[in-house]
């Protein structure tokens, strides 16, 4: 997310049209080196000697550099050999960036927006009967639910209208545009985040939305349209939900595959109970048949004595060729936590009631928030397959942030071991991180990072 400071007492400037995100297929596809540029205002002003935005700056940079494995620690599982560096930005990568970059925008004071944006929030305070005096020096996310949908507004302007600085500066991806939307394909677009999809509220209640893909050319188009609609209040309602997937076939749309679904709720967030269920059709070139179906109950309850006990059942069917419905699966769970220890009990059953495979996990967190596991694995009847043993702490520590990681299994099935340790620590500008472990790919192995800007 840059920002454009300008030196004291100089007017600010423009910054050069850059290409903006195209829509697949549309008119001016074939005109993008016209059509496809822009000109547009800075949606920052900032300031090389503001110390508000150079802190901001170097945390978001730290969060980049964690997101990306940029870090130390990042260096080390390379070094090691645990990892290897990821060509493209997984989709979880994707969403800590935007995450990452709203917390950003949040960090910043007012004084640093640009004057078209900073007085849209002073607008909104003053008609909500807010009176700031020194506005400039407040930090964005210090204004309340304004200042987060303010953030959010400019990280999604600058995301929609400038990929190639959103994307380019924090993951090297560098490319984006109509031509190439309409040339690649729908998936080249996710590349970069950008996903064809479009959503609309009805009212308080309902939401109607829809996608795309494509391929080279905007040959082998799909599209999906879906829709919510709930009833009731917080604590009880029914969401209705369903979805109808069309595929390009002999130059018209074809209902591909269809889904419908019902979630019932009551309760508060203490005591409650769902009950959901699903249906799935597909259209085998003869007309939609239902092919799967899930129906699932969960029952959440505190209890007098401070226990709090959550059970879920799922069960999964299918439809067969004489048009009965087959139980394929049932799972189950039973989780009880209270003061930081956590007992989870999982089943999984085919359809004739015989235990497939199954885990107990217990867990407990420490006054340092450190959490210690044991976990056992169970395969068909209950069969003992696997132990482990595990903890995990990412705490502050002497004005730095300590976080370290071990993991030790035993797989009987194959009668093998493996383990893993990481620590590292992080301070202002030093961040230092160790990972070892043996497994059976690598054998033993050792790895070490080391990041230190001076």
């Amino acid at each position: 997310m840059p920002i454009r400071p300008n030196a004291p007492g100089v007017a600010r400037q423009p910054v050069q049209a850059e290409t903006s995100t195209g829509r697949g297929g549309s008119a001016g596809s074939n005109e993008a080196d016209t059509s496809g540029v822009r000109t547009h205002r800075d949606e920052f002003v900032g300031g090389e000697s503001d110390p508000l935005v150079q802190s901001a700056m170097r945390r978001f940079s730290a969060r980049i550099k964690a997101i990306f494995d940029r870090d130390a620690m990042g260096l080390a599982k390379r070094a090691a050999g645990v990892t290897s560096q990821q060509p493209e930005p997984t989709e979880a990568q994707r969403a800590a960036l935007e995450t990452a970059a709203i917390d950003l925008v949040k960090d910043l004071p007012v004084r640093a927006l640009s004057p078209e944006v900073a007085g849209k929030l002073k607008t909104g305070l003053e008609a909500s009967g807010v009176d700031i005096g020194d506005l400039g020096a407040r930090k964005i996310g210090s204004l309340g639910s304004l200042g987060g949908d303010v953030a959010k507004e400019v990280v999604s302007d600058f995301k929609e209208q400038h990929p190639k600085s959103y994307y380019g500066l924090a993951t090297g991806v560098a490319v984006g545009g109509a031509v190439y939307a309409y040339n690649e394909g729908s998936e080249a677009l996710k590349k970069l985040g950008i996903k064809p999809e479009v959503t609309a509220n009805l009212g308080q209640n309902t939401k109607i939305g829809g996608s795309a893909s494509w391929g080279k050319k905007f040959s082998d188009f799909s599209g999906t349209l879906d829709a919510t609609h709930k009833i009731g209040d917080a604590k009880n309602n029914t969401v209705l939900s369903g979805s109808v997937t069309a595929h390009h076939r002999d130059e018209s749309l074809a209902i591909e595959s269809a889904r419908l679904g019902v979630t019932h709720r009551r309760g508060d967030a203490n005591n409650n109970t769902v009950i959901s269920g699903a249906l799935n059709a597909t259209n085998d070139g003869t007309g939609l048949d239902i092919t799967a179906l899930r129906l699932g109950v969960t029952h959440k309850s505190t209890h007098d004595n401070g226990w709090k006990s959550t059970a879920k059942v799922n069960a999964f069917a299918s439809s067969r060729a004489d048009d009965s419905v087959r139980l394929d699966r049932l799972d189950l769970s039973h989780k009880i936590t209270r003061d930081g220890l956590s007992l989870d009990n999982r089943l999984k059953l085919d359809g004739q009631g015989s235990v497939t495979s199954g885990s107990t996990l217990l867990s407990h967190r420490g006054a340092l928030k450190g959490v210690k596991s044991l976990k056992a694995e169970y395969g068909k009847d209950l069969t003992l397959e696997g132990m482990s043993v595990g903890y995990k702490l990412n705490t502050e520590y002497r004005g730095g942030r300590l976080y370290a990681e071990g993991r030790a299994g035993y797989d009987l099935k194959v009668d093998r071991f493996d383990a893993s340790l990481s620590a590292g620590y992080t301070k202002e500008d030093l961040d230092i991180a160790i990972t070892a472990g043996r497994n059976e790919r690598q054998g033993n192995y050792v790895g070490v990072g080391l990041k230190w800007s001076f």
